[in-house]
């Protein structure tokens, strides 16, 4: 930046340390994601394979699923279990989460040899990390909107915002009914732009002098917009299935909610 004006010096300072901040939570996400890769195959976040601590069984926690109580209490350990409530110092005993901790350090380690190269270990290693999930996508979208339909789910009226009937012949309108889970969605689509917070701008600094730089930042936001478009089908999906089945979780949809409570209920 300090080369367009000296005066921006600031602002590509400020894109790197924005950068640097994103990669630290998305990294812990990441561990988080690893967590459930590793014993995805056991479901230990299911009602039927959970195994609830006696404290959680209290009248204010009764209610509370049990892939939250995986979520907070078995992975991120920030529910005491003797409690079943936020640890608090000098009342809980501690737990310190190593599975995660683990897991953190071992994306870590990925970075730093996937970035180990420059720009050409990078390019390498960005078509297998930028086709994969189109494909686990559309793999996603097929499962969920299928669930959806097998409950006769109105996953697909909550995405495109349309009026139905229900069964008992009252018009639903979900821009009014649901407004808190739209919230969130617009809330999530804004999480998908983080992609252009100070690490793209260090990629193009390698590009040619004369590169098209507007033609490829157009490309960018569709790339971004189509891949949103085909996620939503994903997310809606699983929100009407498990709104069809009654499973509060669906509800489960701002912050980590969507990705570690929501969907694995889904998908279990």
């Amino acid at each position: 930046m300090r080369g367009i004006s000296p005066r921006l010096g600031g602002v590509g300072w400020a894109a790197s340390f924005a950068g640097f901040i994103s990669c630290i939570i998305y990294n812990i996400l990441l561990g988080v994601a690893f967590t459930y890769l590793t014993v995805a195959g056991d479901e230990p976040w299911s009602e039927k394979n959970y195994k609830r601590e006696p404290a959680c069984n209290t009248a204010d926690r009764s209610e509370v699923g049990p892939a939250e109580l995986y979520l907070y209490m078995d992975v991120t350990k920030v529910l005491g279990k003797d409690s079943c409530t936020p640890f608090v110092v000098d009342r809980d005993e501690p737990m310190f989460a190593g599975s995660l901790f683990a897991y953190a350090t071992l994306t870590w380690v990925v970075c730093f040899f996937a970035v180990l190269g420059g720009p050409k270990s990078i390019g390498y290693i960005a078509l297998l990390t930028a086709t994969l999930p189109f494909i686990f996508m559309v793999v996603t979208d097929i499962s969920f909107m299928g669930l959806n339909d097998l409950v006769g789910g109105n996953g697909g009226a909550y995405y495109w915002g349309s009026d139905f009937t229900l069964a008992d012949g009252t018009i639903y309108d979900p821009m009014t009914k649901i407004n808190s889970l739209l919230k969130d969605a617009y809330a999530q689509v804004f999480f998908s732009t983080g992609v252009c917070v100070g690490i793209y701008q260090a990629y193009a600094s390698y590009n040619p002098i004369k590169q098209p730089v507007i033609s490829l930042a157009i490309g960018i936001a569709f790339t971004d917009l189509f891949f949103a478009i085909i996620a939503g089908f994903t997310v809606w999906g699983a929100i009407g299935f498990l709104m069809a089945t009654g499973a509060p979780e669906a509800y489960q949809t701002t912050s980590v909610g969507l990705a570690f409570i929501a969907m694995p209920t889904a998908a279990a």
